[in-house]
């Protein structure tokens, strides 16, 4: 969710409230992603020359 005013924010956290399950799973599946120990330390070790 994006927002640029305070009242946006205050509706994206009413946007949250309402379908908490459906944006926690969304939440979940990107955190996932961006944390995924294969991918992180692989492209790190990439980057360090390490493999």
């Amino acid at each position: 969710m994006t927002f640029a005013t305070l009242g946006e924010a205050a509706e994206a956290t009413r946007a949250i409230e309402r379908d908490y399950r459906r944006h926690a799973l969304a939440a979940r599946r990107l955190a996932e992603d961006a944390f995924d120990s294969s991918k992180v330390l692989g492209a790190l070790a990439r980057k360090l020359d390490l493999c």
